[in-house]
């Protein structure tokens, strides 16, 4: 067993000198010998020796100073900054679109004829003439007259008081038109309950009715749900503070002249009733009128050229089922500019201009 470890050791010694004159490695030379040597007869285990005291690590190197800081080095300057390089030329702005051209305004009518001059005043009565004197006889000599008799003094005129002005329209007139209304339409039958027609209350508490600070009727409105029956009578033309009137249903009888005293109005509509007859040239005196609606009852004859004097007139409706077939001649053709009518279904040409100057 001795034998074999000092060949061992020897072979060991060996080759570490042949690797240290080799230059091989510790490992390098431990192979070779493994590769070369034939393993003998594996020995016993000895006794494991006790395990060597640790040896007390070695005191720790100072560290290094830490080297200075190179200084910083000096910022550079900003560079300048280039000039904003010129503004892009603005786009070409857009056409506009071009304005619808204004339509033309309706010709005004010509002017009413001039109301007649009142009759003037009777003169009063001339005073009586004095008596002519008596004329002296002639004396002898011609240079001698007779004595000249005073002139009789002519009596002075009295002057005849003129009358006072009467008002002719004013609350209570419109409460009197409002009553012949009531007598007239069939007010008795009315569906309308605690109506106050024809009661002592003020005009404005009379159901559809309206009225100014002054107490004067302005509007009268009734509709669908009253239940007219009757007719309209000539003392509706004394609401001459009316600017709305709106009957439907159940009027009868034909459309009264007097509305064309009604020259505040601006809004007139007497549709779908059952109005017979010819549309009044009287209603061309409604300067004002805006719209008119006359559509829904049983009129005929001819449109009246008068209603061309309308010249504000915006809405315009005549057409009925009844009456289509029987208006006839033309319709004046300065209606054209009504802006909203139904005229294209009377089935009617208009009229040519007048080209006749007008005297």
């Amino acid at each position: 067993m001795r034998v074999k470890l000092v060949a061992g050791l020897l072979i060991i010694v060996a080759g570490l000198g042949f690797a240290c004159s080799t230059g091989l490695s510790e490992t390098e030379v431990v192979q070779l010998i493994q590769q070369h040597s034939t393993p003998g007869p594996r020995g016993e285990t000895g006794p494991q020796g006790e395990k060597g005291d640790q040896g007390e690590p070695g005191p720790k190197g100072d560290q290094g100073d830490e080297g200075a800081r190179g200084p910083q080095g000096e910022k550079g300057e900003q560079g300048i900054q280039g000039e904003p390089g010129p503004k892009g030329p603005k786009g070409d702005e857009g056409d506009q679109g071009l304005q619808g051209e204004k339509g033309e305004r309706g010709l005004q009518g010509e002017p009413g004829p001039k109301g007649d001059q009142g009759d003037e005043g009777a003169q009063g009565p001339q005073g009586e003439k004095g008596e002519r004197g008596i004329q002296g006889e002639p004396g002898k000599d011609a240079s001698l007259s007779g004595p000249a008799t005073a002139p009789t003094p002519v009596p002075s005129l009295t002057p005849i008081p003129s009358p006072t002005p009467v008002m002719v329209n004013s609350p209570e007139t419109d409460r009197d038109a409002l009553v012949a209304f009531y007598n007239a339409a069939g007010g008795d039958s009315w569906s309308i309950s605690r109506h106050n027609w024809l009661s002592g209350l003020p005009l404005d508490d009379w159901y559809g009715v309206t009225t100014n600070a002054d107490g004067r009727v302005v509007n009268l409105v009734l509709s669908y749900d009253v239940g007219l029956d009757g007719k309209i009578p000539p003392e509706l033309g004394n609401l001459t503070e009316l600017t709305d009137l709106r009957l439907h249903s159940g009027v009868l009888g034909t459309i009264p002249s007097e509305l064309g005293n009604l020259v505040g109005l601006t809004y007139l509509d007497l549709s779908d009733n059952a109005l017979i007859g010819e549309i009044p040239a009287e209603l061309g005196n409604l300067s004002r009128l805006e719209y008119l609606d006359l559509s829904g009852n049983r009129l005929k004859g001819e449109i009246p050229e008068e209603l061309s004097e309308l010249w504000r007139l915006e809405y315009l409706y005549l057409y009925s089922r009844h009456s289509r077939d029987n208006f006839t001649g033309c319709i004046p053709s300065e209606l054209k500019n009504v802006i909203e009518n139904d005229l294209d279904i009377l089935d009617l040409p208009f009229c040519e201009p007048d080209t006749q100057p007008h005297l």
